[in-house]
């Protein structure tokens, strides 16, 4: 039986960030196309704030995720 590495390879890095580049390029375009200004990056996630207390999340499924900011957290909301 041969075990094989968990480490990355040269070739798998680079792969991961050509991957990695064009979601976020993406989710920049999504983003725009709902007139949305980039926030913060807070490694996580970045936020597009649509005002101070109204955020987006764009998700993998490329659809913007609102959040209200309140005194107690972050909390989901629908946008109609």
């Amino acid at each position: 039986m041969k075990l094989g590495t968990i480490l990355p390879s040269p070739s798998t890095i680079q792969t991961n960030v050509l991957f990695a580049t064009r979601q976020a390029k993406a989710k920049r375009e999504v983003a725009k196309r709902f007139g949305l200004t980039e926030g913060n990056d807070n490694g996580y996630e970045v936020r597009y704030y649509n005002t101070n207390r109204l955020y987006a999340v764009i998700g993998r499924d490329m659809i913007p995720h609102w959040f209200e900011v309140r005194e107690n957290g972050d909390f989901p909301v629908r946008v109609q």
